[in-house]
């Protein structure tokens, strides 16, 4: 690979087109605002996240969606690239199940795009080059406006940057397991990223549950998959909410679901009254949800995507359980953390 002597010899571009099939490294800047970062470097297979007091950024090298399947319908709004969507779930896996949130506020904007293709992303060195190339990019005020650049905004605020209560070991199984050509999963992902997004503005709270709705929606479908490889054929929403408390639920003692409990039961309803203006329950003016739900579906659909990728909890998950029943003055069961 090539070394570099200083950041100006990186060529910033930008790239409109989110389904190039030729691997190319893609930076991926995040803003301060409402962003909770892991401090330090990350690496995966094809690059690193990176976070420190100056930016939080993603370096990948990777080709678009279309190098996954040629029928990818066009799409305004394919805002990450497919190894993106892998490094913004396995920075969500990190999170473990009573630490502190990892919360990811990608810049949507354009694909910033480094034209040294060639660049040794697995060293330490090549990510501070990055680094300051991409702040040279928001310092330099005296550029044509098409230039590429990251925006000005990213140095409004200081970064809120995580040092404990997270599980950092878990970033690069995590990239190495999702599976890019998994679009539900790599929807759902998406889905509750933007979730944490819209939820940093008061006005956008509808669109913040709304959001969590569709990453529901992605993990009733992974459910349900999972379910046929078990060999149920026609796995129902009853059969999904069993799985649901078997996993997750019963460990901490709580009951079974009833016969016609469905997956995620309580949000049912809202949901549908949130999607569907006029509905059999009535006509809504406005979305009958509350902040609550976005929080409780983010914290819960993390949770079940982490243990569809894995196929497994992780030692939190154990010792939640065991703290929980040694409150309730239970009876410890058996670790969970094996392969489901």
């Amino acid at each position: 690979m090539r070394q570099i002597a200083c950041p100006e010899d990186i060529e910033l571009g930008v790239s409109f087109s989110g389904y190039d099939r030729n691997p190319r490294i893609r930076a991926m800047v995040f803003h301060p605002r409402g962003g909770s970062y892991p401090r330090g470097t990350f690496f995966c297979d094809d690059g690193f996240f990176h976070a420190d007091v100056d930016l939080a950024f993603a370096a990948v090298r990777c080709s678009g969606w279309r190098s996954f399947n040629e029928d990818v319908p066009f799409s305004e709004f394919a805002w990450a690239s497919p190894a993106q969507v892998r490094v913004l779930g396995a920075l969500l896996f990190c999170q473990t199940f009573d630490g502190a949130w990892i919360r990811l506020y990608p810049v949507i904007g354009p694909e910033l795009v480094l034209g040294a293709n060639d660049l040794d992303l697995t060293e330490p060195a090549t990510v501070q080059m990055i680094k300051e190339r991409l702040l040279l990019s928001i310092k330099n005020l005296h550029v044509l406006p098409r230039i590429s650049r990251v925006p000005l905004n990213l140095l409004s605020e200081p970064y809120h940057l995580l040092d404990q209560d997270i599980a950092m070991d878990r970033f690069l199984p995590s990239y190495r397991r999702i599976d890019p050509a998994n679009f539900v999963l790599m929807r759902g992902l998406q889905a509750l990223v933007k979730s944490d997004m819209l939820g940093r503005h008061q006005e956008f709270g509808e669109e913040s549950v709304i959001a969590a709705f569709i990453s529901l929606d992605a993990s009733f479908s992974l459910v349900q998959r999972k379910l046929k490889l078990e060999g149920n054929a026609n796995p129902s929403a009853y059969d999904a909410a069993r799985w649901l408390h078997r996993n997750f639920y019963e460990p901490f003692g709580h009951e079974p679901p009833g016969e016609l409990e469905r997956y995620f039961e309580e949000f049912y309803d809202s949901r549908i009254s949130t999607l569907h203006p006029g509905n059999r329950f009535g006509d809504y003016p406005f979305s009958p949800t509350m902040w609550d739900d976005a929080i409780h579906l983010r914290s819960q659909l993390r949770q079940i995507f982490l243990f569809l990728v894995h196929g497994m909890h992780f030692k939190d998950f154990d010792d939640a359980v065991d703290d929980y029943r040694a409150r309730q003055n239970l009876p410890r069961v058996p670790r969970h953390s094996s392969r489901a």
